[in-house]
């Protein structure tokens, strides 16, 4: 089993983030994080998008750290639909507007890059 805790405060680190920091920029509150740092709870599968995005790390690292894997129940049901209507696309399509979402999910990552820490 990963150990999220230490990956995270490890992330932190190297990133330059205060916990108020990470908090703020991810919209959740510092008890929260500070319950991730502690072990004593995880974020929900709501907040991987962001933490991931002020962590500058896909999604899909968040979630091999925390030895979980999304599934469409756990997504809103507003995107949950949205994406249930795309993986019925035909082959091609669905790829191109597939390969079009990742491309603005790392603009998005991209924009929301907290600033490099120079050592």
């Amino acid at each position: 089993m990963n150990d999220f805790k230490s990956w995270l405060r490890e992330t932190l680190h190297r990133r330059g983030l205060t916990q108020v920091e990470f908090a703020e920029r991810s919209k959740v509150t510092q008890p929260a994080v500070q319950k991730w740092l502690t072990g004593r709870s995880t974020p929900s599968h709501r907040s991987i998008a962001r933490l991931a995005a002020v962590l500058d790390v896909p999604a899909t690292e968040v979630y091999a750290h925390l030895d979980q894997t999304p599934s469409l129940k756990d997504l809103p049901p507003d995107i949950r639909l949205i994406l249930v209507q795309v993986l019925q696309l035909p082959p091609d399509i669905r790829d191109e507007v597939l390969a079009f979402a990742m491309m603005q999910v790392e603009r998005e990552r991209k924009r929301a890059r907290p600033p490099a820490v120079q050592e």
